[in-house]
C-alpha cells in the first residue's frame, strides 16, 4: 500500500520500540502494539529527531500542527458524543 520493503518497515518499527512507544511481542499472539500514552517519550522522540536534523523546522511545525488538529478533533467528538 505505501510501496515500503520490509527492511524500512522492520527499522521503522525498531525505533518505535526503543522510543518506548510501541512494544513488540513475538510468538503466535505476537506482534507490534502500541504502549500506554506517554507524553514525554513523543517529546524525546521529536526532540531526537531535530537534534539529528533529519527534520527541518518546517516540517516539525506542520506535523505539530496535524497531531494538533488531529487532538482537538478527537476531543470534540469525545465531547459531543
Amino acid at each position: 500500500m505505501y510501496n515500503a520493503g520490509r527492511t524500512a518497515v522492520r527499522e521503522g518499527l525498531r525505533i518505535l520500540e526503543h522510543s518506548d512507544l510501541i512494544t513488540v511481542r513475538k510468538g503466535c499472539e505476537g506482534g507490534s502494539f502500541v504502549r500506554e500514552v506517554d507524553s514525554s517519550a513523543v517529546s524525546r522522540s521529536f526532540i531526537d529527531v531535530i537534534h539529528r536534523r533529519q527534520i527541518t523546522m518546517e516540517n516539525f511545525v506542520d506535523v505539530k500542527i496535524g497531531v494538533e488538529k488531529l487532538a482537538i478533533g478527537s476531543a470534540m467528538a469525545r465531547n459531543y458524543a
